[in-house]
């Protein structure tokens, strides 16, 4: 890609994000882009007159900063919302970790994996709509984000890491796709608005304390492909009726899977 073709590909990001932002063209806001690498980096200061008279910013600045090995450019609006062009294909460890004002993201379709606590703590953050590109999301990736209202998840994804989203208070619903195999460890950990929960028909092993304190959820429906469910995965759950659709305990599962006795019906139907 050439210099030009970069910089329209900025402008076009820009103000496609102003237009969902419903920031007018002619209204002067804050832009910040980050660059990946000192050679983006100097292209674009070097064109930054141009970026000033296509964007009409408020405050400018560009800047250094490694938020992944594939793209080249993220822009980020107003300091409140970020659009992650088509290019990045990785969102690095920790990239937006403790963005207390970030509320939106919007991702390109290229972004394949989202890093070990890329988001965590950005506690103003209330969606999240994951591409379909994306097959991986790491470990407490979007932990303590407690404004968290709603995800969507993609069908390509295949793994989301430990405590991916723990303390996520306000999260109150989310539908799992059958492409995931495993739920990892602490995954909705304190969850405590969590109150409705599907799982998928490939699902064959739960981690430990992976529903711990989800205090709000009252129904789960376990399917028969689960083979192993960790001590403690329902803790706290104390209003919980787990739904089995095995017939009787596999061997597989833990002696401490339901530490808290919550009631269990094995064989369910709908």
């Amino acid at each position: 890609t050439n210099h030009f073709d970069d910089l329209c590909e900025v402008i076009t990001s820009i103000r496609n994000e102003r237009a969902k932002a419903n920031k007018a063209p002619s209204k002067p806001i804050d832009i910040t882009i980050s660059c990946k690498d000192e050679d983006a980096l100097s292209k674009l200061q070097a064109a930054e007159s141009y970026l000033v008279k296509f964007t009409n910013p408020k405050n400018l600045v560009l800047t250094l900063d490694q938020i992944s090995s594939e793209g080249n450019v993220l822009v980020v609006l107003s300091k409140a919302n970020i659009y992650i062009p088509n290019s990045v294909e990785l969102i690095s460890q920790t990239a937006f970790r403790g963005c207390e004002n970030l509320n939106m993201v919007t991702f390109g379709n290229s972004t394949h994996i989202i890093g070990d606590r890329a988001f965590e703590n950005c506690t103003s953050l209330k969606i999240v709509n994951i591409p379909n590109s994306v097959t991986r999301i790491g470990d407490y990736a979007f932990k303590n984000c407690t404004s968290l209202t709603k995800i969507t998840m993609p069908n390509g994804i295949s793994h989301i890491g430990a405590g991916a989203f723990e303390k996520c208070i306000s999260l109150s619903k989310i539908e799992l796709p059958n492409t995931i195999t495993n739920l990892s460890n602490d995954l909705f950990k304190n969850c405590e608005n969590l109150n409705a929960i599907t799982l998928p028909i490939t699902l064959s092993s739960i981690g430990e304390n992976a529903f711990f304190n989800c205090s709000s959820l009252r129904k789960i429906v376990i399917p028969s492909s689960v083979e192993k469910i960790e001590a403690g995965a329902f803790i706290g759950c104390r209003s919980l009726t787990i739904c089995c659709r095995s017939e009787f305990k596999p061997g597989n599962w833990s002696a401490y899977w339901n530490y808290d006795n919550c009631h269990v019906i094995w064989g369910y139907q709908e």
